[in-house]
């Protein structure tokens, strides 16, 4: 079949779409083909669908690998065991058990459970099973694991196991959350070949949308009726028939005009005819904005009818290509802009994650990006994160909104210094609780109250306290916010945290823990007067003059009040540092 149609312009409009243009540019960019970029999207080329089976099958093999994946831990658990085992005493054995166990876990999984009980017995399973069991079989390091180990990676790295081991992986957690079991997903295709199932593929989803697009280049160009008919009675597209009856008494121009009228658009590309309805085969994690909602097209029953073209729905099929998926989650960035700075969007997260950065650092780098290109970053992003279980029939959807007065937050030096004074898990929840405009005054009494139970330090407490004042600055002024109003809190905190601090030198351990413990619970019932009797009665005991920061703590005029109490708090679980920040 020969298509001499032009390039077909898609916009990348609604973010389920934009998602499966920046998939399907990034598997023809991986097979080596350049695609036409628009300020709005890309250009289609028919001559895109040669091979384009191949193409998807072997983008999604090289990227989730099993046998990169399993060689990067193997590799990394080996180190540790090599390097235990120069050691000496209890430590060292709890080391090399440690390490023994994690490889032996991964090499049980992989070559033993999967590999020797469900492939077929050829030479390189042989190999794989053999270096297996004797890397398994030996408690302690010796010199002979090290060709035991190479030998392993260098068998499971045969295309014939790895190939099987990473599409299994992908159809299970890749694209089965996304479409179920449709195609070469079904479970009645697992046993079938690599090639079998590309052709499966290609048979669904490639040779009908170019039986499309030859309707319409006949369409278009024909000059009579009987040529129309003609086609149709030739073709073996789907709607052949059906068509062939309905034009059998027209001339071309009705059968134009009924072509026009009659035939449904897609919901997405408009100048598509659509012969099928959206359903959650095409795209399953499309649900409400509201965590843990149902898929509103679920169980529709045909209620609600959305068309769809076999375009649209080839693009919709790119789209795990477009996301960065961890584990059972994919996140997506969309913006306002053009296409190709979404595709350098989601380049950015994804190629951080791909280093094991963690999410806030990734957003650093994206906020980064931005301002290599301009000395303020006046765009707004829109991070979708989300999971679908397909066989519970609903979708997990996170909108976190990146705006412009937030990227403020996130671009200066000093508050990134503020944000990496704080302990990982703290400095991300931290990050999405700003992302989701939650207030994380909640977040911060949680991780005091942790600190107090475990006998932790509290020293990075204030950062926190820091940044989530400032934050709610930002999100209630923007751009109108004064540098007055950023030193006037920050003064108030660093304050009211050195405070908390002398005071604690002139407090035995258990007496200090037990004030911070009442003062926690004033702030989470937000009783301010329970707050200041407690500090005032401290202050009293000890013949102390109360500091003005803790006088003036019912004055929100400048500074809400937990931001002050969790950094009073802050300073009495923590020790003596230098005062530099304030």
């Amino acid at each position: 079949m020969v298509l001499t149609m032009e390039s077909i312009p898609i916009a990348a409009d609604e973010w389920i779409v934009a998602q499966g243009l920046v998939g399907y540019y990034r598997l023809l960019k991986h097979a080596g083909i350049k695609v036409k970029l628009t300020d709005e999207g890309l250009l289609f080329d028919p001559e895109h669908l040669e091979n384009f089976e191949h193409h998807y099958f072997q983008f999604f093999l090289d990227r989730y690998s099993v046998a990169k994946r399993d060689e990067r831990t193997i590799r990394r658990e080996f180190a540790k065991l090599k390097q235990a085992s120069k050691l000496d005493g209890k430590e060292a054995k709890g080391k090399i058990q440690m390490a023994k166990k994690t490889l032996d876990e991964r090499i049980k999984l992989t070559a033993l459970d999967k590999v020797e009980k469900k492939f077929t017995e050829t030479a390189a399973t042989n190999r794989l099973v053999k270096a297996a069991k004797a890397i398994r079989n030996q408690k302690a390091y010796t010199a002979e694991m090290d060709e035991w180990i190479e030998e392993y990676i260098t068998a499971l790295e045969e295309q014939e196991i790895d190939h099987k081991l990473t599409l299994n992986y992908v159809k299970a957690k890749v694209l089965g959350a996304y479409f179920g079991q449709v195609s070469f997903l079904n479970v009645l295709h697992t046993a079938k070949t690599l090639e079998e199932q590309k052709t499966i593929f290609r048979k669904e989803y490639i040779e009908p949308l170019l039986l499309d697009l030859e309707l319409r280049k006949v369409m278009l160009e024909a000059t009579s009726a009987q040529k129309v008919l003609q086609y149709l009675e030739s073709s073996v597209h789907g709607k052949a028939k059906d068509l062939k009856k309905k034009f059998k008494n027209m001339n071309i121009d009705e059968i134009r005009e009924c072509i026009s009228t009659k035939v449904n658009r897609c919901s997405f590309f408009k100048t598509q005819w659509a012969f099928e309805q959206y359903s959650e085969s095409h795209f399953s994690p499309l649900s409400m904005s509201a965590p843990k909602a149902l898929n509103f097209y679920w169980g529709a029953n045909n209620t609600l009818t959305t068309p769809i073209s076999k375009l649209a729905k080839l693009i919709l099929f790119c789209a795990p290509a477009g996301a960065s998926i961890v584990g059972e989650t994919s996140l997506f960035v969309q913006l306002e802009g053009r296409f190709e700075q979404l595709i350098r969007a989601n380049d950015v997260y994804e190629i951080g994650r791909s280093k094991e950065k963690a999410f806030d650092e990734i957003l650093f780098d994206l906020v980064a990006e931005q301002r290599t290109k301009a000395q303020q970053v006046s765009q707004s992003y829109l991070i979708l994160e989300y999971s679908s279980d397909y066989n519970a029939k609903k979708t997990d959807l996170q909108y976190l909104h990146l705006t412009p007065g937030l990227c403020n937050l996130f671009n200066s030096d000093i508050y990134q210094r503020w944000f990496l004074q704080l302990n990982y898990r703290l400095r991300n929840q931290l990050v999405r609780s700003f992302l989701l405009y939650q207030d994380p005054k909640a977040l911060i009494q949680s991780h005091l109250r942790m600190k107090l139970k475990e006998n932790y330090i509290g020293n990075d407490m204030v950062y926190a306290c820091l940044l989530r004042h400032y934050f709610l600055l930002y999100t209630k002024k923007g751009e109108k916010i004064m540098a007055t109003d950023l030193e006037i809190g920050r003064k108030r905190i660093w304050n009211a945290y050195y405070a908390g601090l002398d005071m604690k030198k002139k407090l035995d351990e258990g007496k200090a823990r037990s004030i911070a413990y009442r003062l926690l619970n004033a702030v989470r019932a937000n009783d301010k007067n329970m707050f200041l009797d407690t500090t005032m009665r401290m202050y009293m005991s000890l013949q102390e003059a109360l500091p003005p920061v803790i006088m003036n703590v019912l004055d929100e005029s400048k500074i809400d009040f937990p931001s002050v109490a969790d950094s009073f708090i802050a300073g009495l679980i923590s020790t003596e540092e230098e005062k530099n920040e304030k």
